[in-house]
């Protein structure tokens, strides 16, 4: 029994280390932004669309996750995903011609999007008492990480140079992969492809999930959410290194929007029962919009970074939410709703980011900081159509049954 407890621990703290090079991946980019555009001599609009790269890779995932990825060797797919994401994080930091580059962003959205769409299921298949706990861990070492590692890059980027940076934290990142390879060794020898793949069946499920009431509602609020989230992680760093061209003045900036959402999660763990997820969506996207135009409005560097602390608080739970609610909506599904939920967020990340870096381009970056909260405000409307059409449908069915 000691030994089989070693062993599960082993494994649980692999699907961790794993989360974090999804972490890495994409706090280091969001601070590096800036850098990586100097080398290449990018625009503003080209280094937004070499960031929505990243989202081609996620359709793929999406596609997958949706279609066919339950037939795989789930834990030998992660860990395979999860080494290929380090060594993609550290190619980011190569010279190269930027045709390289953009193809080194998809295949990066690619493998830490396979990683970020298994951890949960694997962390399920490895857990199955108190699975909740252990997952809720992990999306809380997951915003840690993201809090870390723009100050670490940062601080990596000023002693040695871009390349420095993206080898230290891939590097680490591949670390973690190859510790996950050691945890999970039993798993490897066996086939990659477990299941015959019934793609004409998922499809009709595909339809079926597409159908249930509360599912359009759910998947334009993962889009509207993300859309202030992608530009926010993008962006922000940019944003407060151009007030006072201090560049840790940036990284502080982006460590405490992830702050925020670390604080939101861990306060919304203890009373999630409490209230409709609708609801809470509803109004933490309203005053999360009211504390991001201030924020554009306000004077002072700490000020502003205070405000976009408070904006992550209120709005730190959206896509945790998102995907619950999803989950819920087609319980028997879930792997087909949460390939439905992504496809939103990797739809604002494509059309989002760059569009946001054109604005930014051409009015100014606190002008598209502003735009970019206004999908929060334009949640509302679906937040209270989710609410009609899942909780007071849920309610009626349960009088009717007698509950």
């Amino acid at each position: 029994m000691e030994l089989n407890n070693k062993k599960v621990w082993t494994r649980i703290l692999a699907v961790d280390l794993l989360m974090l090079c999804v972490s890495f991946s994409m706090a280091t980019v969001g601070q590096m932004r800036d850098y990586i555009e100097a080398a290449y001599g990018m625009t503003a609009s080209q280094g937004g669309l070499m960031i929505s790269m990243q989202s081609i890779g996620g359709f793929a995932v999406t596609i997958m996750a949706i279609v066919f990825i339950d037939s795989f060797n789930t834990k030998k797919l992660i860990v395979l995903s999860g080494l290929l994401t380090g060594l993609f994080i550290i190619a980011v930091g190569v010279n190269q011609p930027i045709t390289m580059l953009f193809a080194v962003f998809i295949l990066l959205g690619f493998f830490a999007g396979i990683v970020k769409t298994l951890v949960n299921s694997v962390m399920y298949q490895i857990v199955h008492v108190n699975a909740e706990r252990h997952m809720t861990l992990l999306h809380m070492l997951f915003s840690l990480a993201s809090v870390i590692a723009p100050l670490a890059s940062y601080a990596l980027y000023q002693s040695f140079n871009l390349f420095g940076a993206f080898l230290v934290l891939g590097g680490i990142s591949v670390m973690f992969a190859l510790y996950a390879l050691f945890a999970f060794k039993d798993s490897l020898p066996e086939r990659m492809i477990q299941d015959k793949l019934h793609v004409g069946y998922r499809m009709q499920e595909l339809k079926r999930v597409i159908r249930m009431p509360g599912m359009m509602a759910i998947t334009i609020i993962s889009l509207l959410v993300s859309a202030w989230q992608v530009v926010a992680i993008y962006s922000i760093s940019t944003y407060f290194t151009r007030i006072n061209a201090n560049g840790s003045q940036g990284a502080m900036g982006l460590s405490v929007l992830f702050l925020g959402m670390m604080i939101a999660r861990l306060v919304y763990s203890r009373f999630a029962d409490k209230f409709s997820q609708a609801h809470v969506l509803a109004v933490g996207c309203t005053l999360g919009f009211l504390a991001w135009t201030a924020m554009i409005f306000a004077d002072g560097y700490m000020l502003k970074v205070t405000l976009v602390g408070l904006t992550a608080v209120f709005c730190g739970n959206n896509m945790p939410i998102t995907y619950v609610v999803g989950c819920s909506i087609a319980p028997k599904s879930a792997g087909t709703a949460s390939g439905i939920i992504s496809f939103g967020y990797y739809l604002a990340l494509f059309v989002f980011v760059p569009v946001s870096s054109i604005i930014g381009e051409s009015l100014g970056l606190p002008v598209s900081l502003l735009i970019s909260g206004l999908p929060l405000l334009l949640l509302l409307p679906a937040a209270f159509s989710l609410h009609k059409k899942v909780y007071k449908d849920r309610r009626l069915n349960e009088k009717t049954s007698g509950v």
